[in-house]
């Protein structure tokens, strides 16, 4: 079983245009479950998640690259008991996620004519990975819903992590 996420789609954007929409707070909110992501995004900076009332941060949530406009990748998010709460998830699953390995995701953005291509590589996964099984099953909708803001000026109606 291969141990990363990987997937290509075309936006018809511009990379300044996808870049805020992956770094800017108030944008990230809009297509990815009302979450913002925030950080200075520069390479070994810590990033935050915010959800709500809810706040994660942790000292290995860090960017690793970061290209404007051209690439992006950070250490994946902490599976703390406050996340699971807010998004339903039970204690025996997000037991399960936080045993294992930080995994990591990466951006790549590449113009092409009037679009941009966008490769989304989510790696570092363990083997058998219980979360590696989530990331396959979230980040498609999480994808759609980015490319229907930048393509129309709505997200997609996504409700909840799954």
């Amino acid at each position: 079983m291969e141990n990363s996420f990987a997937y290509t789609t075309y936006i018809r954007t511009t990379p300044a245009a996808l870049w805020e929409a992956l770094t800017v707070p108030e944008v990230t909110r809009r297509w990815w479950w009302s979450i913002a992501l925030e950080s200075t995004w520069s390479p070994g900076a810590p990033y935050a998640l915010t959800q709500g009332d809810l706040r994660i941060a942790d000292a290995q949530m860090v960017v690793l690259t970061s290209e404007r406009a051209t690439r992006l990748s950070f250490t994946w998010h902490t599976f703390s008991e406050a996340w699971a709460r807010a998004n339903g998830i039970d204690e025996t699953l997000r037991d399960s996620f936080a045993r294992e390995s930080r995994s990591k995701v990466d951006f790549s953005i590449e113009p092409v004519g009037t679009s941009v291509r966008l490769d989304v590589l989510h790696d570092g996964f363990d083997d058998d990975s219980v979360v590696l099984a989530a990331v396959r099953h979230g980040w498609p909708p999480l994808i759609s819903s980015l490319k229907s803001l930048l393509e129309t000026g709505e997200p997609l109606e996504l409700t909840g992590a799954p």
